[in-house]
């Protein structure tokens, strides 16, 4: 691939970008801690602009590079809009913003290569795909490194001015119209750079893809030794880990297809012609299938076990792309003579239906959610798993707008244990809170036991005693000191070293009291030699003088004795 020097285009990028970071700041409210929803379309909208236009512009059919710019822009845009919902950004449907990336990804080079063989029919050179889907990953990575540098470089030159007492740098530096005008012009600024060194670009693609063929033979034996080893230890231990099994099989099959592929080029020509590294183009071949099998084979007992839930059907969704890749591949190796040639072939056809099918997650069309919560749903109401036993925070947090409004459907259920958990978890806050309407109720008896209450003869209340024995408090054979001082309650407990404290605050007063952990300091005290434990001791709180610096009336630093 050549590409023509154009000098003109580095600084229109770069102003570009200056301007998309302006834009940013513009539209973006201050100051920018937890971003909305409108917040992270607009985010995600212009990045994608500057950034998908930097890597498709050329002197020549400008008209196409705007449109493939703005279509991903609203891809982008589109995908974190839907995956926000009505509210924030839902954590189950980060994945959908991946799939816009994925997207984006694949088609920018797809898009290059038709347009370059002169944007006529549906045909589009594999090798120029190929090589466009490279360089622009070695182009992004050149370009976010060039970023780096001029962070650096500006806060190494802010620092030498405040040494002569020029702020000037350091205070724009802390401006976030100057930060985002910063970012976005070195960055596309950067791409143009280097779109104009293809011969950098291309031997630094050429190193990346010498290094990645050099590890082939490394994860092939590997995958081979563990495939063998399969027979003997049998799956069983793949599943005692099943919430790791089906990531490090995906990430195995990934790596596969990426050295494989760094072996195997882009045309005959190119294609490694060492023995070794041939073989084990071959083998990680080989490899794809069995391994999406076991992954599929982890997916579907987990699903079976637990039910769905948009995490599991994301899973699903990549496990049944790495079994496609897996089929191409066997099928290829299978016919034998020109394998590499039917890969080649088969990439391009996987690359186009890959876009696709990412191109259509990225939309609201298929819903995790609703699919997980109708799961769930029958699971509680057919009795396969108790109301105790419920997943609720899943419900409220993982499972979108759906799953919330199914929530608010079950608190009106005939069966009080259900109704009960369904309306608390929809009072809760956190996944956290939620995640506690699935712990057994807390039995008080064995703590009170272990507690000196302070001052003498005061209550603890009960919502205090369950706090101190959920978080797992004096839970040993030690005595416990309680200190009751209104809406505060103080919990010191004895160690081998020290006498540590911890404090409760009340945070809800009423019928539905609760009790909240606040910081942990550890209290310095003699060596528990020195003193009885506290199950005998005389305990006292006195209040005593202490000795701290103050300047200008205000306190500062530590006490002292």
């Amino acid at each position: 691939m050549t590409t023509a020097i154009w000098p003109a285009r580095t600084a229109q990028l770069a102003g570009l970008g200056v301007g998309i970071g302006l834009a940013i700041h513009a539209l973006l409210p201050m100051p920018l801690l937890q971003p909305a929803l409108g917040d992270l379309t607009i985010i995600a909208g212009l990045t994608t602009l500057g950034a998908s236009f930097a890597i498709v512009l050329e002197r020549t059919r400008l008209r196409l590079a705007i449109g493939f710019a703005l279509l991903a822009a609203a891809v982008a845009a589109g995908a974190s809009w839907f995956a926000g919902g009505t509210g924030g950004l839902e954590d189950a449907e980060v994945w959908r913003l991946v799939s816009a990336g994925i997207a984006i990804a694949i088609a920018a080079p797809l898009f290059q290569a038709w347009r370059d063989a002169g944007a006529k029919g549906h045909h589009i050179p594999y090798v120029a795909a190929h090589d466009r889907a490279w360089t622009n990953l070695v182009l992004v990575a050149a370009a976010l490194a060039f970023l780096g540098v001029c962070w650096l470089l500006m806060a190494l030159l802010a620092g030498l001015f405040d040494l002569i007492g020029i702020e000037v740098l350091t205070r724009l530096l802390d401006q976030r119209w100057f930060g985002l005008m910063l970012s976005g012009g070195a960055l596309l600024g950067g791409i143009g750079l280097l779109r104009d060194q293809m011969a950098i670009l291309s031997t630094l693609q050429r190193v990346l893809r010498f290094v990645l063929s050099v590890l082939a033979p490394v994860l092939a034996l590997g995958l081979l030794l563990f495939l063998a080893a399969l027979p003997v230890t049998g799956l069983a231990p793949l599943w005692q880990a099943t919430r790791s099994t089906t990531p490090i099989l995906l990430a195995c099959v990934i790596g596969a297809l990426v050295l494989a592929n760094a072996i195997i080029a882009d045309q005959p020509g190119d294609e490694s012609r060492s023995r070794l590294l041939r073989l084990a183009a071959l083998l990680l071949a080989l490899a794809l299938l069995p391994l999406a099998g076991i992954a599929a084979v982890s997916v579907a007992r987990r699903i079976g076990q637990y039910g769905l839930s948009p995490d599991r059907l994301w899973a699903v969704t990549f496990v049944g792309v790495a079994m496609l890749y897996g089929v191409v591949y066997a099928g290829a190796v299978l016919r034998r003579a020109g394998w590499m040639a039917d890969v080649r072939r088969g990439n391009l056809g996987m690359g186009v239906l890959l876009c696709g099918v990412a191109l259509l997650l990225s939309t609201p069309l298929i819903d995790f959610g609703a699919l997980s919560t109708r799961s769930q749903l029958a699971r509680l109401e057919s009795g396969r798993v108790s109301p105790a036993d419920f997943d609720w925070a899943a419900l409220r947090y993982d499972f979108g707008a759906k799953g919330r409004r199914a929530l608010t459907d079950l608190g009106r259920s005939r069966d009080p244990a259900i109704a009960d958990r369904a309306r608390e978890a929809l009072k809760t806050t956190n996944r956290w809170d939620a995640r506690r309407l699935n712990q057994p109720p807390v039995d008080v008896t064995a703590l009170q036991s272990r507690l000196r209450i302070l001052p003498a003869g005061a209550v603890p209340p009960l919502a205090l005693l369950r706090a101190i024995a959920g978080n797992g408090e004096c839970n040993g054979k030690q005595t416990c000191v309680l200190l009751i001082d209104k809406d505060r309650a103080r919990l010191f407990q004895e160690t081998s070293n020290d006498v540590y404290l911890l404090e409760w605050r009340r945070t809800q007063a009423g019928p539905t009291e609760d009790w909240q952990l606040g910081d942990e300091p550890t209290l310095k005290t003699p060596p528990p030699s020195q003193h009885r434990p506290l199950a005998d001791a005389t305990i006292e709180v006195r209040t005593v003088e202490r000795r701290q610096l103050f300047v200008d009336g205000k306190p500062v630093a530590e006490w002292f004795e």
